[in-house]
């Protein structure tokens, strides 16, 4: 079934679309804390990759293509390093570098295969306004303060303007020998309920109640600094169950947190596999012939690529089983539904930048814009998850603007 090449640029927007929303389900505060193995991830992923396309078989006749299955093999260590990138670099950042590259990868190979330079002079000007482009992209520093944790540091400091204010008020009220009787006498009246019908032991523990409210304070006064600071941070008094579970809930999230600090290196080597492999996945399109070469292409790359993390997941498992007698942990079936969400899109951005890499806008071109996915990633990253503040969106929008217009250029003329 020929493709029009009407339809491939149509193909190529909703490519853009889906590509552009695929890796927020990476980024879900669920995910970072579980820490989900990337290649149980990566299988998860595939298992949409290679169940959507057949819904093609509505429109069209199943051609299985072995070279459409080993594009979906090439992809592989590309699918694989997807969470590592968002992780540890960060939507807006990361894929609008790898987008780039594996467009300038993708061009390349066009070359390789004969497509044909319409202006060389405007493709050397793209080439160099990627290159400035992503190279400054590369400076930018991601911001890990995203909202949730924003949140909580909003609500930390609220409950210690509290205690400290009631610190502070639990300063004006005497003790020892300045305390009148009868004044002390009339307030712990009002406080406790003295000389109404509730027994002796009530009244007592409503004193113990009572008694943290000049504690706090005052044992810190006249004290070295560094005690005094070391026992503000300690809560003197009594505090009930309830309390505490509220007060210890927070730090335990905050622990959470640290413990997923985006890892620069692995973010750096994420990219260069995405950029690598998925510049390269439509080179053995180029060698299917004019049968194969329709739009159930997709259904022999979900084969290859579900086959090459299958055997990857299964040498993880047995090697995990034989460490720890179990694979449960490792599975971590209640945060599946993510990476079924981006296989979802994934897929859906691939089966129509495949179409689009089968219509006569070729690899060069097709797949090229297809990258321009970025715009909605970056957009994601900025807005929603806070990725980059201040100056570095004005920074990262005249980094992204000069890529842009080299991708444009490179899709038009190169």
């Amino acid at each position: 079934m020929a493709i029009s090449l009407a339809f491939g640029w149509v193909a190529v927007l909703i490519s853009i679309f889906f590509w552009g929303f695929f890796s927020v389900p990476m980024k879900f505060k669920r995910v970072l804390n579980a820490d989900l193995n990337t290649f149980v991830f990566n299988f998860y992923l595939t298992i949409m990759v290679v169940t959507l396309p057949f819904l093609v078989l509505i429109f069209a006749p199943f051609h299985f293509s072995g070279f459409g299955m080993l594009a979906g093999i090439v992809w592989i260590p590309c699918s694989v390093s997807f969470p590592i990138a968002i992780q540890n670099i960060g939507i807006s950042k990361g894929q609008s570098i790898w987008a780039i590259l594996i467009l300038l990868i993708s061009f390349f190979w066009g070359i390789v295969f004969g497509h044909k330079v319409k202006s060389v002079g405007l493709t050397v000007l793209a080439l160099i306004f990627l290159v400035v482009g992503v190279s400054s992209l590369g400076f930018l520093k991601q911001n890990t303060n995203n909202k949730d944790q924003e949140q909580e540091n909003k609500k930390k400091n609220k409950n210690k303007n509290a205690l400290d204010n009631q610190g502070s008020d639990s300063e004006n009220i005497p003790l020892g020998n300045e305390v009148n009787d009868s004044e002390y006498d009339s307030n712990e009246d009002s406080e406790i309920g003295l000389g109404s019908s509730g027994d002796q032991d009530e009244q007592t523990n409503q004193k113990k109640k009572y008694e943290p409210k000049f504690t706090k304070s005052i044992l810190t006064d006249g004290l070295d600094s560094d005690i005094s600071n070391d026992l503000k941070e300690m809560e003197v008094g009594f505090n009930s169950s309830e309390e505490e579970d509220s007060k210890s809930e927070p730090n335990t999230k905050s622990t959470k947190d640290r413990e997923h600090k985006p890892n620069l290196k692995m973010g750096i080597l994420g990219i260069a596999l995405i950029a690598i492999f998925g510049g390269s996945q439509m080179v053995p399109l180029e060698f299917a012939s004019e049968e194969e070469r329709g739009i159930a292409m997709p259904i022999s790359f979900g084969f290859g690529a579900f086959l090459g993390a299958s055997v990857i997941f299964a040498i993880v498992c047995t090697l995990h089983y034989r460490k720890h007698k179990t694979i449960r942990d490792l599975l971590q079936l209640n945060v599946i539904r993510y990476p079924l969400a981006s296989g979802t899109l994934w897929t859906i951005g691939n089966m129509f930048a495949i179409i689009a890499t089968m219509s006569p806008l070729g690899m060069s071109q097709g797949y090229s814009i297809a990258q321009l996915n970025v715009v909605v990633s970056s957009l994601v990253g900025i807005i929603f998850y806070k990725e980059l503040a201040g100056k570095q969106i004005i920074y990262f929008c005249g980094s992204f603007t000069l890529a842009t217009i080299g991708a444009v250029l490179l899709g038009i003329y190169g």
